[in-house]
């Protein structure tokens, strides 16, 4: 017996000598570009065009009258990643841009959508504050874009009372446009219809037809503040919303109306959170609800369908136990990238974390070609930590995963620079992948184009070789393109400028 034990306990110690094996990556880096001004520009959203091309949202610091706000900026390329045109549309106050959808139904051209912190009517916005005294208010604004960037359409300023924004924005098969945002206003002000108020910040939608009438809205909620990150059509015809909610204090929940604080709901908030899907039918009526039930703060950024006709739902994890499947987390205490996937009726049938001994989050997931699943986001462990064999390049990097329809690591790979990368978008491309975020990276690690000091959009292109699997190395030579843009300006901004408004 003492025989055996002391072999068992050298197979031990051998095994946990062993060096670890490292998949490679089934794509190579082979471009990289940047699109930027001297200021500061930060990527929000990314699509593929009904053209090839693509089209990049995000805010950037523009000057107005001696003074910086951020505008909607709007960047339109063609399928060889070259510019076509840029736009910039905004109040003289701050504009954020958080999502945009391409209308393929009806008169084309492309719809973008956030929220204003302009109390009067300025710039393109026409509309003043539905609560013109309230300093500091928020309200949603969308805007419809031409497709040759030449025209807008229309612009809409929506909300109630008090604070309303947006996450997510798609094109329903009737050709009107589903709005999933939040709001704390009361019931019947400004564009709220006569729905209850449930709690803090309810899930406000609103559908919008061609023309920019609102049709009808659904307000849904807890008694807590809830937010959907995501909402995507479904094959039935219906709407899928993936978000989460978080836990309100005991104070908060004391005030009036729970009409509470900013809209603040970063990814550094430490309250509980409890990350949720639901299914709605065609009307806007619930058909089902997943809630999670671990004891952990949980948030859902990104959602995709299956084969099987469920979901993958993707975001991030953070508890002092571990209740779900470790799967090489290190940290108990630091987040890590947390997947689960749905069946058709919103029944759980696995899930999984993969982080390091830091910080990693989930911001994206989409189905790959070989039947795998993609997620990207950021990570900010160091190299063979936990789940995590790539390298640390900087502060945050870019982080792509790959995992099968089980949910089990196939391989990771890291991009960036010394500075910090967040990955927002991966978007598909001939022969591979185009990863889509911001960075403020110099030219280092596998970022090849110089940064300008502050925030640029900063796109990746990864290929892959006819059989599917390269092994891909920072020597390799990476061409890069610094498109270093002059600012520009709408014929509304330059008047308004002119003339000190």
């Amino acid at each position: 017996m003492k025989k055996l034990y002391l072999l068992a306990l050298l197979a031990l110690l051998l095994g946990g000598a062993a060096e670890r094996a490292v998949a490679q990556p089934d794509y190579c880096q082979d471009l990289d570009f940047q699109f930027g001004t001297t200021q500061t520009e930060r990527l929000q959203d990314a699509i593929r065009t009904r053209d090839g091309g693509l089209l990049l949202v995000g805010y950037r610091s523009v000057v107005n009258i001696g003074r910086f706000d951020l505008d909607y900026w709007i960047v339109k390329l063609d399928k060889h990643n070259n510019l076509e045109w840029q736009r910039l549309i905004g109040s003289m106050n701050d504009d954020y841009v958080q999502t945009v959808t391409e209308d393929t139904l009806n008169d084309g051209g492309f719809v973008v959508a956030g929220y204003t912190t302009a109390l009067k009517a300025s710039g393109n916005i026409s509309m003043p504050s539905t609560d013109p005294y309230r300093n500091g208010i928020t309200d949603i604004w969308m805007a419809k874009i031409s497709f040759d960037g030449k025209e807008l359409l229309w612009e809409r300023r929506l909300g109630g009372y008090f604070k309303e924004s947006v996450s997510s924005i798609t094109l329903t098969k009737n050709g009107t446009y589903l709005m999933s945002g939040r709001t704390n206003s009361l019931p019947e002000t400004g564009d709220l219809g006569r729905d209850k108020q449930f709690g803090g910040y309810d899930l406000w939608l609103v559908e919008i037809n061609k023309n920019g009438v609102v049709m009808r809205d659904k307000r849904i909620g807890t008694p807590h503040h809830d937010k959907v990150e995501k909402i995507i059509c479904t094959t039935d015809g219906g709407y899928l919303l993936a978000g989460h909610s978080t836990m309100m204090s005991l104070e908060e929940s004391k005030q009036e109306g729970n009409l509470i604080q900013d809209d603040t709901d970063s990814e550094e908030s430490l309250q509980e959170r409890n990350a949720f899907v639901v299914q709605l039918d065609g009307q806007l009526n619930e058909r089902w609800r997943f809630v999670s039930e671990n004891p952990a703060n949980e948030a859902i950024y990104s959602v995709t369908p299956t084969r099987e006709g469920g979901y993958l739902v993707a975001g991030y994890i953070q508890n002092s136990v571990f209740m779900v499947q470790p799967q090489n987390a290190v940290s108990q205490f630091s987040k890590d990238i947390w997947l689960a996937k749905l069946n058709a009726g919103g029944e759980l049938i696995w899930e999984k974390r993969f982080g390091g001994n830091s910080d990693e989050i989930a911001y994206n997931v989409v189905s790959s070609d070989d039947g795998n699943f993609l997620i990207g986001g950021i990570s900010n462990s160091l190299s063979m930590q936990g789940a995590k064999d790539g390298a640390n390049l900087g502060n945050y990097d870019y982080w792509l995963l790959s995992v099968d329809e089980r949910g089990t690591k196939k391989w990771d790979a890291t991009y960036g620079g010394t500075g910090e990368d967040r990955l927002i978008r991966i978007l598909p491309q001939d022969n591979g992948i185009l990863l889509a975020g911001w960075s403020n990276s110099v030219a280092d690690g596998t970022k090849m184009t110089k940064g300008n000091g502050g925030n640029h959009f900063w796109l990746t292109s990864l290929s892959r070789d006819e059989v599917g699997t390269v092994e891909c190395t920072i020597s390799q030579n990476i061409l890069s393109q610094d498109n270093t843009l002059e600012p520009v300006m709408t014929e509304e901004n330059i008047a308004q400028s002119a003339s000190g408004l």
